[in-house]
């Protein structure tokens, strides 16, 4: 009621976030085009401003979702949202949050707000032409089989420089998956993440995965393929690494990475390749063995790039391993840079150092 902009003076303040609570859509479909909703979500009387639940779709095209005191968008897990060419401002949660479905998510602006778009199941979302610019907290949280096709051309600009970061909590990934977005934001995996098998993890080229906990794995059993340039390097590394990705746990640099920040890549039954690949801090002798481990017929191959700083192993392979090294650094390691009771038909340009 005070928002004079449109309609005249209708009430005697100023608007506001929270000045009203929600639109509900309940086993129904909304379709919205060039429709601006603004400063509801009131979290005296809801979470969310428009929320779409019970077998619900909700198509949003044009206008904006701003201004809300929680998230701006959600969905329950049996909903559909389509959203295209549509602007969230300032909302003080997510500006699109769905444990559903969601197949488009295009063209559209977040920014100036809290959190930008959280999805909790694991599927395919056509993600065109999207900007992510100043979000004072997270710009994603994302299932880890959360396929993003088309994001290449996101758009991404922090806060005041901080890094913006997509967050990946433990998850189960039934088919293969691109972490697309990791070349342009840093991926953050929260938990442990199983990737089931024939489901193999892509890394781009220039992506950076930091690990949050000394207890994250990565159990891949579908394999992976990390292939980086010189310039374009990938990076497997600590939470408090701010020397890849910048002060990603924002803490000012309080915080410094050391040996066993996380625990292991697993690579169980399928095949791994790593070229101009990073992968340090690893390897905390509470939880594993060694950072790298292939086992029951895994492979790994590392072409350039590094295991260094391992608080164990750095690479360990079971007797029925098979491991190719070429062209790669080992340095500071707690354990053996190289431990394998498979096989090793290859192991050569390499440097193995102050471990």
């Amino acid at each position: 009621i005070n928002d004079h902009s449109v309609g005249g003076a209708s009430g005697s303040g100023s608007p506001a976030p929270g000045d009203w609570a929600g639109i509900y859509f309940a086993n129904s479909s909304a379709a919205l085009a060039n429709v601006h909703v603004r400063y509801g979500g009131s979290q005296s009387f809801g979470t969310v401003m428009i929320y779409v639940y019970a077998n619900s779709t909700m198509t949003f095209t044009g206008g904006e979702a701003s201004f809300s005191q929680t998230d701006a968008i959600f969905g329950d897990v049996s909903s559909f949202l389509s959203i295209s060419s549509a602007a969230f401002t300032g909302n003080g949660g997510w500006a699109i949050n769905t444990d559903g479905n969601i197949p488009l998510l295009s063209g559209s602006m977040i920014s100036s707000g809290t959190k930008g778009v959280r999805i909790t199941r694991e599927q395919n979302v056509q993600f065109q032409g999207n900007s992510l610019q100043d979000l004072s907290t997270l710009a994603m949280e994302l299932h880890a089989g959360v396929r993003l096709l088309g994001a290449q051309d996101t758009v991404v600009s922090p806060l005041h420089s901080r890094p913006m970061r997509v967050e990946i909590p433990s998850g189960f990934v039934a088919e293969s998956t691109e972490w697309t977005l990791a070349d342009r934001m840093t991926y953050v995996v929260l938990s442990d993440v199983t990737f089931s098998a024939g489901a193999m993890l892509t890394v781009p080229p220039g992506g950076i995965i930091k690990m949050s906990a000394a207890s994250v794995n990565l159990f891949l059993q579908g394999g992976l393929t990390a292939l980086g340039g010189p310039a374009t390097p990938i990076y497997f590394t600590s939470l408090k690494d701010d020397s890849v990705g910048g002060d990603t746990n924002g803490d000012g640099g309080f915080t410094s990475p050391a040996p066993g920040d996380w625990a292991t890549v697993y690579i169980y039954n399928s095949s791994a390749t790593l070229a101009n690949a990073h992968v340090r801090y690893g390897g905390n002798q509470s939880f594993t063995s060694a950072m790298i481990y292939a086992f029951a017929n895994g492979a790994v191959t590392l072409l350039g790039g590094e295991a260094s700083y391992s608080q164990t192993d750095a690479i360990a392979g079971d007797g029925s391993s098979f491991l190719s090294v070429s062209g790669a650094a080992f340095n500071g390691n707690g354990g053996w840079a190289i431990n394998t009771d498979g096989n090793i038909p290859l192991l050569s340009g390499s440097t193995i150092s102050s471990g």
